[in-house]
């Protein structure tokens, strides 16, 4: 019986569901529909890129962040979530924030490694501000970039082959 609850836990998978939404599954109108029933706006580029930027934050591991999701196709591909260095008050001033950029990047690092400790770490060890992780399935990246802006992306690794040969779904 040790075993097999030993292997159940090697096999863990990286989250794949936010908000109740699936990466690899969910469809545009799914996610259209989350976020109006949350009162969310979003905007669609015209240019040609396949994402919904979000007016607004929505939470997530415990703090707020500015989400952009993005399709292949019609399937939710990724949702890349972000919190600025540089924040504007209420009194309409600019804060630096980057301190508690910095706090959250390390926070949410020590989190992710606790639980997915199974999951390959792909990162470069010369890029401290980086830390990439990866099951079968999924790709996190967390990220503080040269501006102190903090990035936190996940990808469905199917749809990113597929994106990168230029096959259709």
């Amino acid at each position: 019986m040790h075993l097999l609850i030993s292997k159940i836990s090697m096999t863990a998978q990286i989250n794949r569901y936010f908000w109740g939404l699936e990466l690899g599954s969910s469809t545009k109108s799914e996610v259209s529909n989350f976020l109006k029933r949350n009162n969310l706006t979003y905007e669609q580029n015209s240019g040609g890129d396949n994402a919904f930027y979000v007016n607004g934050e929505l939470e997530l591991g415990g703090y707020l962040w500015e989400p952009t999701i993005g399709f292949y196709g019609n399937t939710l591909f990724n949702i890349q979530l972000m919190i600025f260095h540089t924040v504007l008050t209420n009194n309409g001033e600019f804060m630096d924030n980057s301190g508690t950029t910095t706090n959250v990047f390390y926070d949410l690092k020590s989190k992710l490694s606790k639980l997915y400790p199974d999951a390959e770490n792909v990162a470069d060890s010369q890029n401290p501000g980086l830390y990439v992780l990866r099951d079968e399935k999924t790709v996190i990246i967390l990220e503080l970039d040269e501006e102190r802006n903090l990035h936190l992306s996940y990808f469905d690794r199917r749809l990113g082959k597929l994106m990168q040969s230029g096959s259709g779904l």
